[in-house]
């Protein structure tokens, strides 16, 4: 499979749904890649892209969501959840929501730039 840079692929981006629906945004890339690198942990990526279908049947989804336009990530954190969130601050990202088993982050520069637990 082809890569969109070093520890990413297309299908850590595709919506989880399978219809295709992805959107790469080259600062959100660039950002998660860095953080990757700087965790040296595998990133586990739980949700990248959404179509507007698939988000709006999920659980406690937002009809605004960031990852309907491709500017947010949801990481699996079930382990390695302090390495990866101190990597996500050093890489700059300002929007981080800390679940029990995941870190959401996004690029949206339209919410507050914060972070908050689910």
């Amino acid at each position: 499979m082809d890569k969109i840079s070093e520890h990413f692929t297309p299908k850590d981006v595709d919506c989880n749904c399978g219809c295709g629906y992805s959107l790469i945004n080259r600062e959100l890339l660039d950002m998660l890649e860095e953080a990757r690198k700087l965790a040296c942990v595998k990133f586990i990526i739980n949700s990248w892209c959404r179509c507007q279908k698939y988000n709006d049947n999920l659980p406690n989804s937002v009809p605004n969501s960031a990852h309907i336009r491709g500017l947010a990530v949801d990481i699996s954190a079930k382990l390695n959840k302090q390495i990866i969130l101190k990597s996500l601050r050093q890489a700059g990202f300002k929007r981080i929501g800390i679940a029990k088993t995941f870190i959401h982050v996004d690029i949206d520069p339209n919410k507050p730039q914060k972070e908050w637990n689910y």
